[in-house]
């Protein structure tokens, strides 16, 4: 294969590239077999709903911004100000969407209940204390044998 620019033969063998799309691709489908879910209804104020419902798209649409990006920055003939753009917009896109895409991590999700991260203290302060358990239930002294 010759180069369209410059008509000069081309080196690079693209089955490499095709190799780490089948990668990503496999990585993908192993990711949404083996996750877990847990549904809960999250109680926001209007403020807080309005905000996330703004700022989650314009996160998103920033981390999307960068892929033209970079490939009208390799077609120019300075492509450093295309990867220079879209590290510019991917980044911003993370930090938006992670001030004001979650409002509650989850930390560990198992068959029987989840751990979340990220609720604020005065609302912590509002739930009751849960009770200290132990995963096995102890015997008490008068019950056991059944006298």
């Amino acid at each position: 294969m010759f180069c369209v620019h410059c008509g000069k033969p081309n080196a690079e063998d693209s089955s490499r590239y095709l190799t780490i799309l089948a990668g990503c691709l496999l990585y993908v489908i192993v990711a949404l077999v083996v996750r877990k879910r847990f549904d809960l209804l999250v109680p926001l104020r209007e403020i807080h709903f309005r905000r996330r419902r703004l700022w989650r798209p314009v996160g998103a649409l920033l981390m999307l911004i960068a892929f033209p990006a970079i490939v009208v920055g390799m077609m120019s003939d300075q492509p450093g100000w295309g990867v220079l753009i879209a590290a510019t917009s991917l980044l911003g896109g993370i930090l938006v969407l992670g001030t004001a895409g979650s409002t509650l991590r989850a930390a560990k999700i198992s068959d029987h209940f989840a751990v979340f991260r990220g609720a604020d203290e005065a609302f912590l302060r509002l739930l009751p204390v849960a009770e200290e358990r132990s995963p096995v239930p102890s015997i008490a002294a008068g019950n056991a044998g059944g006298v």
